[in-house]
């Protein structure tokens, strides 16, 4: 069985002009979603469920596989530490801190306001 492509008649710069506004877009509703769920996760609205933490209520209530919904939480937590994000909402690559999209178990995140830093995990 073969899959079928469909190959659409646009030009390429029409269609990397579509990907480029659907990618902002998607950043735009994903920013709007974290902040969402750390003020969900803030408020323990996921303990009238009877769920253990938030990220337990993201993945029943939201479909998150588990890493992915503690994954969400540490991002959307680490963004009370970078006021850029705060100021700029959701417009794509408009903060410096956006490398925290990209961190990794093991990583450390710096904290220059405070003058610490704490641990990345997954846990």
């Amino acid at each position: 069985m073969q899959a079928l492509h469909v190959i659409s008649r646009r030009s390429l710069d029409d269609l990397e002009a579509e990907i480029v506004t659907l990618s902002q877009r998607i950043n735009a509703f994903e920013y709007e979603f974290l902040t969402l769920v750390r003020e969900f996760d803030l408020r323990q609205g996921w303990k009238a469920y009877h769920f253990n933490n938030c990220a337990e209520w993201l993945n029943m209530k939201c479909g998150l596989c588990p890493g992915t919904a503690r994954e969400k939480l540490r991002v959307a937590a680490c963004w009370k530490w970078c006021p850029e994000t705060e100021s700029t909402g959701s417009r794509a690559g408009s903060t410096h801190c956006g490398g925290l999209l990209e961190m990794v178990p093991g990583d450390r995140i710096e904290l220059p306001t405070r003058g610490f830093s704490i641990p990345c995990s997954t846990d």
